[in-house]
Parts: C-alpha cells; sequence; structure tokens
C-alpha cells in the first residue's frame, strides 16, 4: 500500500469553496504550513516526494478533493515557541515576520506552540472528486490514509497513479511518480498538439504535419499564399500569461521571422476517467508571428558548474 495524505482548507461555505477552486499556478505559488504544540501525523509521515491530496471543505461534511500534489521542500522543525516557529517560515518563505503573522491560522496558535511542519506542493493532477462521505479530517486539518481505503471510497487513485497495492520500496514509488509525470506531460502535449492543428486548419492552412521529432518546432503548415509556416506548440493546465520556451526555439523563430507562430493552448482540463489520465478543453492564443522580444524572455533557470580547485575535502 501506498500511504496518502489529506490536507484540509477549510471554507465558510460551497460556494466559497468553489470559486477559490485552485488552478495549477495557485497550488504551485501557495506555502503550507502548521504550527502545533505537540508532534502529530503527518510530522513523521509527510517527506519530499509524499503525495498529498488536497480538500477544499465546507460545514456539512461537504468537500471536493481538488487536487493531488506532491509535497516538495519539506521542512520539519521542533522549536522551543511560536516566537522561533514565526522566525522559521519566515525565513523559509522569505518573507518578513509580520507577513507570516498576517496570516489568520499564524495569528491564532498558541505562545507554546513549537512544533512545525512547513512544505510546498508540485501539482499533479486536478481531481474534482466529490469528499467521500467515510473521509474524517482530523482536527489538526491532516488525515493518513493509504490508496486501498481510498479505493475502498470509491477514489480510485492507484488507477490513475498505477500505484502497486502491495508492499512498495522507495525506488519503486519515484519510479511511479516519474511515469505519472511522464504520463500527463505526454497527454497535455497531444492535447495541444490537436488544438494547435485544428486552429492551423480554421485559417485556412494546409498539409499540416507534425515535425516535432525532427525539429525545434512543433507543426508545418501552408498557407493559403502557398507559403511555408513553422508553428511552436505549447500546452499548459495553467494560464497562458508565460510558457517556458528554449534557445533554440527562439532562434528558429528569430530565423523565421513572419513564417513563425507560436500557439498556446492553456487551462487544459487533466482528470482521471476510469483507469486513464484524460486531458481535454483548453484556450488557444496565438501569435503570428512569433516574435518573441527580447524585454519578454525572462531567465528564470540557472546552471552552475563550479571549478573543480574550488572542492573542500575533508
Amino acid at each position: 500500500m501506498t500511504t496518502i495524505l489529506i490536507h484540509n482548507g477549510a471554507y465558510r461555505n460551497e460556494e466559497e469553496a468553489r470559486s477559490a477552486m485552485p488552478t495549477e499556478a495557485d497550488v504551485r505559488a501557495e506555502r503550507w504550513w502548521n504550527i502545533w504544540r505537540t508532534r502529530q501525523a503527518p510530522f513523521s509521515a509527510i517527506e519530499n516526494g509524499s503525495f498529498v491530496l488536497l480538500l477544499d471543505s465546507w460545514p456539512g461534511r461537504g468537500g471536493v478533493l481538488s487536487w493531488l500534489v506532491r509535497a516538495e521542500d519539506v521542512r520539519k522543525q521542533v522549536l522551543p515557541d511560536k516566537n522561533a516557529a514565526v522566525q522559521s517560515i519566515a525565513s523559509w518563505v522569505g518573507e518578513t515576520r509580520r507577513w507570516v503573522l498576517g496570516n489568520p491560522y499564524t495569528a491564532d496558535r498558541r505562545a507554546d506552540a513549537g512544533v512545525v511542519i512547513f512544505w510546498r506542493a508540485e501539482p499533479i493532477i486536478r481531481l474534482d472528486v466529490v469528499r467521500p462521505p467515510q473521509l474524517t479530517i482530523r482536527r489538526n486539518g491532516w488525515l493518513v490514509t493509504d490508496d486501498a481505503q481510498l479505493r475502498s471510497w470509491g477514489v480510485a487513485l492507484p488507477a490513475v497513479l498505477g500505484l502497486s497495492t502491495g508492499p512498495t520500496r522507495r525506488a519503486s514509488q519515484r519510479q511511479g511518480r516519474r511515469q505519472l509525470d511522464v504520463e500527463v506531460k505526454l497527454k497535455i502535449e497531444r492535447r495541444a498538439m490537436a488544438a494547435a492543428k485544428a486552429w492551423c486548419r480554421r485559417r485556412g492552412w494546409s498539409a499540416v504535419v507534425d515535425v516535432s521529432r525532427s525539429s525545434s518546432w512543433d507543426l508545418e503548415a501552408t498557407d493559403q499564399r502557398g507559403a511555408k509556416r513553422y508553428i511552436e506548440v505549447k500546452g499548459t493546465t495553467g494560464g497562458g500569461e508565460a510558457v517556458e520556451v528554449t534557445g533554440p526555439q527562439v532562434a528558429d523563430a528569430t530565423k523565421h521571422g513572419a513564417a513563425h507562430t507560436i500557439v498556446i493552448v492553456h487551462g487544459i482540463d487533466v482528470r482521471p476517467i476510469g483507469d486513464e489520465v484524460v486531458a481535454t478543453g483548453g484556450t488557444v492564443v496565438a501569435y503570428d508571428p512569433w516574435a518573441p522580444k527580447k524585454s519578454e524572455l525572462v531567465a528564470e533557470k540557472l546552471t552552475w558548474r563550479p571549478a573543480t580547485t574550488r572542492v573542500t575535502f575533508d
């Protein structure tokens, strides 16, 4: 069996919960923490890579399991008091103590509370599964369960995740997570490609061909004038305000000039249906020509390659 954690986000009513249903970007940007007087579950269970179901609940045992995420950047500390806990959280979040204390949950904690869990989430798949009536959250806002229990409640995560229902090792769990990530990414890419092809045909372009395996762009087509067009395709479950591009993709767009287009398919809905992960929908936004400007490109990833002479030996 595989351990699954459930973390509750309480809302005043169903309308508020559904209107606040988090997007992929919301989940990725959020930072979670708990401050307790004593070590409670899931203090010992949560670690980097743990599966967590986000429950958006409202009074009367209502709620929706909105997202399945993977816990990342997990920190666990036993500190002398709330003052030390707030300082530690502020350092982790990169905000001031005042900002942390401005959180209603933090403000409500007792002065002698110093057991801290803080973590962020990497979204895996949006579920929107109605809360099973058997699901009871502990008073601390968490529940530690497993895939077999969830399956008995009608939440068929093993079928979605490809998780083993027998004893597992860490290596096999990591393999399952990698397989899921690849499967979801592939489904998003296929959905985006299908939507981009349809966009090309609506413009009257013909001979739309997938060339993604041999080129840094994804599609080629012929426009109404008989000119060759090059199309870059990006798919995401989040918003379309920004997408990741590579150096070669930008170079090819510059080289092709007005003949190069980028099609972004955002808001793709990914969810389990039966034993499959299915990607549907999405809104198409196109830039024709793409013509990326230097001012629009933001470098967010750095690779550090230290000199071997800098190594410090024990």
